[in-house]
């Protein structure tokens, strides 16, 4: 079943209750996360959908935990939202996670997992790097 379908069921079932629309829905969805995530964002209300995954994010106790960075990996990849990505670990260190929900570490993720250095300056560092003597003339 497509998740549009499914999400259409759940909410006729839980008219109600969005918020338990939202969590049936990722147990019976077998899409992806991003999917999960994705179809989400389009059915569900928005302000639900994102207020569930600040409580999400915020059972980790530090962003560098492989399942923090799994969920800010979605959520980039869905919604591409780099500002209020900021806003819900903002919103996070305000409580207790100060320390370890900081913009620099957020910084550090981005940067590890989405800037790359183009092939072109990889290959010419890699060259310029085998040649440690003088150039000498063969």
């Amino acid at each position: 079943m497509d998740g549009a379908k499914l999400y259409q069921r759940l909410s006729k079932i839980y008219a109600d209750k969005p918020i338990l629309v939202i969590y049936r829905f990722e147990t019976l969805f077998r899409g992806t996360e991003i999917e999960v995530l994705k179809t989400l964002l389009e059915h569900a209300d928005k302000n639900l959908v994102f207020e569930k995954f600040e409580k999400d994010l915020a059972k980790y106790e530090s962003l560098s935990q492989l399942g923090a960075i799994n969920l800010i990996n979605q959520f980039i990849c869905t919604t591409q939202d780099l500002p209020k990505l900021i806003q819900i670990i903002l919103r996070i260190a305000e409580g207790d996670k100060k320390d370890n929900f900081t913009l620099e570490n957020l910084l550090s993720i981005v940067c590890k997992r989405y800037l790359t250095i183009p092939l072109e300056e990889r290959l010419s560092h890699q060259i310029s790097n085998q040649f440690t003597g003088p150039l000498e003339k063969h």
